[in-house]
């Protein structure tokens, strides 16, 4: 299907990936016949880098596919997938021991991404491997947080943030911390949830407050509701698209979970994201028709993108514009300043973890790519 003209045209998927996703979402709705060719050696491989085969071999066992595939691509499939499981295994005893932790500090964490939908959506963590937890806490309880996963051996990790005082409050919505030896998994701690260069914003007290709990194991922790959930993966196809693994996460909670639709179009509007919800919708309607009500679309159609939208769409001019609309719509023009001036003259801690010394020159050469990336090296 050619791709609508009232579009931004990087935002259409290519044919070959929306034939790939519509095949994915066929398989997990019992489309047998038609998704033979995903398990043909060019897609096999591509599947595996991608992360996909355990996943796949779930579905095989599910539909029974084990006699219509080459005995070879059902062992590396069972392979994939047994490898996969000892890895969540020890993964979900670390998010469970994480998350004891944080309710013995009188902490209950939103899970985002990945370590929700392993649960709500995908139902085998298996199938779902993650390589770091996103968590959503209040700002208030982000200092409690923080001496938790500290004293529990995780290390606040500076490449994501100036470590001046306040400056990551100011600018950034999340501490990013390694883990410890033992461990595996990077922890993303947010009080915000963020996209397009700080520019499209959901806060945490929205998000909280129509929050569903979870069940993490017989330990307190909550979820996104079903249409906060909706738009954050909205949110994330539209920073890194086109993302096979996202796009396929979106169709299947669409097709596995009963959406309120008005709510939906009522939330996107009250934080101002109609356009990238509008334009992953769309491409998702394009392949799974019958996933969203036409009326939809077509109410958030009626946004008039503003050129900010339109140029968060545009990935390097976004980076180029330097924040400039995120303080614009968020914040001022003060604070905006604050922000470049530290941009261009971060802490040294800061230069030290990102380019292992504390000289500028490196962070410039940086800064000068994003605006002039035709410069010859030597001029870099």
């Amino acid at each position: 299907m050619p791709c609508p003209s009232r579009s931004t045209p990087r935002f259409c998927l290519p044919q070959n990936l929306g034939q790939l996703l519509s095949l994915l979402v066929g398989l997990s709705g019992g489309e047998v016949q038609a998704s033979l060719p995903l398990f043909r050696p060019p897609l096999f491989n591509k599947f595996r880098h991608l992360g996909l085969t355990p996943w796949l071999y779930y579905q095989v066992k599910l539909w029974g596919l084990e006699g219509l595939l080459p005995p070879e691509a059902v062992r590396l499939l069972r392979q994939d997938y047994l490898s996969s499981l000892l890895i969540s295994g020890a993964q979900q005893k670390e998010i469970s021991q994480l998350i004891e932790l944080l309710n013995q500090a009188k902490i209950e964490p939103i899970l985002l991404k990945g370590a929700d939908l392993r649960k709500r959506l995908y139902l085998d963590a298996a199938v779902r491997l993650i390589t770091d937890l996103d968590l959503l806490i209040g700002l208030d309880s982000l200092g409690d947080a923080k001496a938790v996963l500290e004293e529990a051996g995780y290390a606040l990790t500076p490449y994501y943030h100036d470590l001046r005082p306040g400056h990551f409050l100011l600018i950034w919505n999340e501490l990013h911390f390694s883990p410890p030896a033992g461990k595996s998994l990077e922890i993303d701690l947010h009080w915000e949830l963020m996209a397009a260069v700080f520019f499209y914003r959901l806060p945490y007290p929205e998000l909280q407050k129509e929050a569903v709990p979870l069940n993490y194991h017989g330990l307190a922790a909550y979820a996104l509701s079903l249409e906060h959930t909706v738009i954050h993966l909205c949110l994330r196809a539209f920073q890194i698209f086109p993302d096979i693994r996202i796009m396929l996460d979106l169709a299947l909670f669409l097709s596995s979970f009963p959406v309120n639709w008005e709510k939906l179009c009522q939330d996107t509007s009250f934080f101002q994201c109609q356009y990238p919800v509008y334009l992953i919708l769309r491409e998702s309607a394009r392949l799974l028709p019958d996933l969203i009500p036409p009326a939809v679309l077509e109410r958030l159609a009626n946004y008039r993108a503003s050129l900010l939208d339109l140029l968060m769409s545009r990935p390097r001019l976004s980076q180029a514009s330097f924040a400039f609309p995120a303080f614009y719509r968020h914040r001022n023009i003060s604070q905006w300043l604050t922000y470049v001036r530290n941009n261009l003259f971060p802490h040294p801690d800061y230069l030290t973890a990102v380019y292992g010394k504390s000289g500028r020159a490196a962070h410039l050469r940086r800064l000068l790519q994003i605006f002039f990336p035709g410069l010859p090296k030597g001029i870099r």
